[in-house]
């Protein structure tokens, strides 16, 4: 089972507790309240008219520079919005007269409270390492002098508690647990090195506003960052293991293979079995709307349990059977975990011979770690963080409200199908609350994977196969698993699995003074080296750029496996598809096909390069100027660099080896021919040598030919990783 506190119950916390008075809460801006309105709070109560303690501002900077808290609230909605109208603070405009107020009650305040469904009380934790020396006596008698939060009419007490293990559980009671990630859907505001110091030069200079003259001054704004905030639903695994047949007992019990095609028929048979127990704890109405979704409205949506099948993925060979599957159970859904656990290992499903009546086996779901299947959907129950991806794929089929028929079509009308089942998978994306954009979309009936099912094998009640498509989908960044959409994504359909990530990242270039030409394209994208190896080490937590990028171990010594495994870099002039010079960055697997990476070595490299290409938008590239880079959504490579062709052509060409004086034309053509045999390329049929330059590393023009087209991109040299040797089509040059 994964739980989002799962990052600190194991370990060391500091707990800020704020217990509210009035089951109303005033404050605006964000929900749940922000760690900086807590730092804000605590600020307030600490000063003394202008002054702070020393001793307590030392403790609220330790807190400041503690990073991203998790926050805990309770369920809310928002109440009805009332108006207040108050005096304008022009007394003179009426002689000074305080009973002439009424006369200037101009001033409109509009009040939205929030009204808590729960306790009465936010949490703030920040996890702890064994290490740390926390100023708790400082921050608790702060927190004893709090006494409102949100505003003024928000009457509250705190305290801190430091709390190791588990021994705190008991407080999320009822409360909602919000992590700070990448993809959260509630950007809240948190505090940064400064802010405490910026909270005070706006609370002096709010006093001198008005300054000679009745001349007006605005303060200054308090420093504070953005975090995204998610409040991630609880998951529970389980696996299907199978009894009461006629081989020997075993302990386990054997795996029970659920047929993919089956997967509506397991989710439904399985939420009937879990109804009769949960019905006889829970209110009836509640388990048919947010269990079965009987009646549930736009609101439920977002309760609802939801089981999600496993299919089996990650390598060609296995057989995509339904062996494990997760409860995803929303934080405000009204259901305990110990009863779902409970309900899920009482819903057995009975095999019986239709013949006979006989009971041949009992599949049961039980509790088990599927950490590992799991991963394979980006789904993270390991607690090793964010399992996304740019490229997803379906394993069963989406249910859209499309309906075309299923058998042999013309042009035009496949073409139309196509064209409304691509709109209806965006819709379905804004219905899942998918929180990114789609920037290319397949749909077709047949599997994407070879053992895979074509989508009509899924029909089943109101899912017909008219109804059904399987679906390829292209964010504009990165997307965390489980990825389900549709109609059907509460019964199994509409399952997505990671494809991998973009492999090839291409950036704008805005603002250069001048296009690098022949060797400047080297001394250029030495410069964009450096900027990436910069902008990816910044977001280690070592500071040192991973392997990948820069092309070293991690104890800093060049990458000497005998294969290329770092990115290669490109440049591309301008061109007819494009008004400004690009930059590529092409994972190594493109360029290097000599060694077989593994599906999770892909995702890790892939996860690192997409990071790092996301966070460039600057370059400081000498000569050429301070340039402006922009990340071409969905972009791939020019098909001058792709193919595939029979004949390619590069002007740049820089052997591997120092080169003889005698017959240097032949140790080239040689040493091309080694590097296309060591890259996992065809052996070339013919390799022309020509324009020879002088050194013992020269530089030729060479073109290759290959007995059967093949694909791009063709990286060959010494330089190849950054931009010597790229290898374009012949007669697309």
């Amino acid at each position: 089972m994964t739980d989002p506190r799962g990052t600190w119950v194991d370990g060391r916390a500091l707990v800020l507790v704020i217990e509210l008075l009035s089951k109303r809460w005033h404050g605006e801006a964000d929900w749940p309240p922000s760690p900086f309105r807590a730092l804000q709070a605590l600020v307030a109560a600490a000063a003394r008219g202008d002054d702070i303690v020393a001793e307590d501002e030392d403790a609220l900077r330790w807190l400041e520079r503690r990073g991203k808290p998790f926050v805990a609230a309770p369920p809310a909605r928002r109440g009805q919005e009332i108006r207040l109208y108050v005096p304008n603070n022009d007394l003179d405009a009426v002689g000074g007269d305080p009973t002439r107020i009424a006369e200037i009650r101009g001033g409109e305040k509009r009040i939205r409270p929030w009204l808590l469904d729960g306790p009465r009380r936010f949490l703030f934790v920040w996890p702890l390492s064994p290490e740390d020396e926390v100023p708790q006596d400082r921050l608790s008698a702060i927190a004893a002098r709090l006494h409102c939060f949100g505003r003024g009419i928000d009457m509250a007490f705190a305290r801190f508690e430091l709390a190791e293990g588990q021994a705190f559980e008991h407080m999320f009671d009822g409360l909602l647990v919000y992590v700070p990630c990448e993809e959260g859907r509630a950007p809240l505001r948190v505090p940064l090195p400064g802010s405490i110091e910026s909270l005070r030069r706006r609370h002096q200079e709010m006093r001198q506003r008005f300054g000679e003259g009745g001349t007006f001054r605005k303060p200054p704004m308090p420093r504070f960052g953005r975090a995204g905030y998610d409040c991630p639903p609880r998951r529970l695994g389980f696996e299907l293991r199978q009894t009461l047949d006629d081989r020997e007992p075993r302990d386990p019990p054997p795996f029970a293979r659920w047929p993919l095609t089956g997967a509506a028929t397991l989710v439904e048979r399985l939420r009937d079995g879990m109804v009769g127990h949960l019905a006889r704890i829970y209110k009836a109405g509640e388990v048919e709307r947010l269990v079965i979704g009987r009646g549930a409205g736009p609101a439920d949506k977002a309760r609802r349990l939801r089981i999600v099948p496993l299919p089996s993925i990650g390598h060609e060979h296995v057989v995509p059977a339904i062996r494990r599957l997760i409860v995803e159970l929303p934080q405000d859904a009204p259901f305990d975990v110990r009863d779902v656990e409970t309900a899920m290992a009482l819903a057995s499903i009975d095999e019986i011979d239709h013949e006979t009546g006989e009971v041949l086996s009992v599949i049961r779901p039980v509790a088990a770690d599927v950490s590992g299947m799991a991963g394979h959907y980006g789904i993270d129950l390991a607690g090793g963080g964010k399992l996304s991806a740019h490229r997803w794929r379906t394993v069963t089929p989406v249910a859209l409200p499309v309906r075309r028929s299923v058998g042999r079509l013309k042009g035009a009308e496949r073409l139309a199908a196509e064209e409304e089942a691509v709109a209806s998978v965006m819709l379905a994306l804004r219905h899942a609350d998918v929180p990114a954009s789609a920037v290319n979309v397949l749909v077709q009936r047949e599997p994407f994977d070879r053992r895979g099912a074509k989508a009509g094998e899924f029909a089943h009640g109101r899912f017909d196969a008219a109804r059904l498509w399987h679906v390829e989908i292209e964010f504009d960044r990165l997307v965390a698993g489980p990825l389900v959409i549709g109609d059907g994504r509460f019964v199994g359909l509409g399952l997505l699995r990671p494809a991998g990530v973009r492999e090839v990242a291409v950036w704008e270039v805005h603002g250069m003074r001048r296009v690098p030409r022949g060797a400047e394209v080297m001394e250029f994208l030495r410069h964009v080296r450096r900027a990436l190896l910069a902008v990816s080490g910044a977001q280690s937590k070592d500071g040192r750029a991973p392997r990948i990028i820069a092309g070293h171990e991690e104890d800093g010594t060049p990458a000497r496996s005998g294969s290329h495994e770092h990115v290669f870099l490109v440049f591309l002039p301008p061109d007819g598809d494009a008004d400004r010079p690009r930059v590529a960055m092409i994972a190594p697997w493109l360029g290097d096909c000599s060694r077989e990476w593994s599906e999770k070595e892909v995702l890790d490299c892939s996860r690192a390069m997409v990071r790092t290409a996301e966070a460039f938008q600057e370059l400081q590239a000498g000569s050429f100027g301070r340039l402006r880079v922009r990340l071409q959504a969905g972009e791939g490579l020019p098909d001058v660099l792709v193919g595939p062709a029979t004949a390619w052509r590069t002007r740049d060409y820089r052997p591997t080896r120092h080169m003889k004086a005698r017959d240097r034309a032949e140790g080239i053509r040689q040493d091309v021919v080694r590097e296309c045999v060591r890259r996992g390329l065809p052996e070339p049929a013919q390799v022309q040598v020509g324009c020879v330059s002088e050194g013992a590393r020269p530089r030729a023009e060479i073109v290759v030919k290959f007995a059967t087209p093949v694909h791009g991109p063709i990286l060959l040299g010494r330089g190849a990783h950054l931009g010597e040797g790229v290898f374009l089509i012949v007669n697309c040059a």
